[in-house]
């Protein structure tokens, strides 16, 4: 890797020093705007939480992991991943079922050829808003961690040789489907976790 990267800078062709200041400095603007964006995002989810029990996601922060005192490194989870969800979909009136959310986001795989059944490329589209999906790996990821039927999704598709990224955007599957799920009927989360299901999590998790 060492090896590439000096020839990688070794073969560059390097700008003239009035070009590359004047980048240098477009970028450290642009930055500048990002963190200042950032920064108005996460206060707006901020002064979303409370709100939350008055708003479709009110069930929500029960399921383990998305409670509003989860925190995680990701700007997205700091004030709590029913809000970062919430924020994501808008009105989540706009869609009629879990996969709708799901290409949304652009967690759809690409789709190609003609006709009216296109193959499936299995590469994600990425078409959607990076935040929103970022938000429900986030929230893939910390559900798995917390909720041992999601536990054991990551699990199976780990051991099917799954990739640790791929694995988690399997877990976020399901829980995006179970979180519209509670949006659209407004029904109250329910734990389906059971001792055997704990056990095995735990044993397969080497714990």
């Amino acid at each position: 890797m060492l090896n590439t990267l000096r020839t990688w800078t070794n073969n560059a062709v390097l700008l003239p020093p009035g070009i590359s200041a004047s980048l240098a400095e477009q970028i450290q603007r642009l930055f500048l705007q990002y963190t200042a964006a950032e920064t108005l995002v996460e206060e707006g989810r901020g002064r979303l939480v409370p709100l939350i029990p008055e708003t479709p996601a009110r069930h929500l922060p029960a399921v383990p992991g998305l409670g509003v005192m989860e925190r995680m490194r990701t700007s997205a989870f700091r004030r709590g991943g029913a809000a970062a969800y919430l924020a994501g979909l808008g009105s989540p009136s706009r869609f009629h079922r879990a996969a709708e959310v799901w290409a949304f986001v652009g967690f759809d795989p690409i789709a190609d050829g003609s006709g009216d059944k296109p193959e499936r490329v299995g590469h994600l589209s990425k078409h959607g808003d990076p935040a929103a999906r970022d938000t429900l790996y986030q929230m893939g990821f910390r559900v798995a961690q917390n909720y041992a039927p999601i536990s054991i999704t990551f699990l199976d598709a780990f051991d099917r040789g799954k990739s640790e990224v791929e694995a988690t955007i399997h877990a976020a599957h399901r829980v995006n489907r179970m979180c519209f799920h509670l949006m659209q009927h407004d029904e109250p989360f329910e734990n389906q976790s059971t001792p055997t299901l704990e056990g095995e999590k735990a044993c397969r998790c080497g714990h």
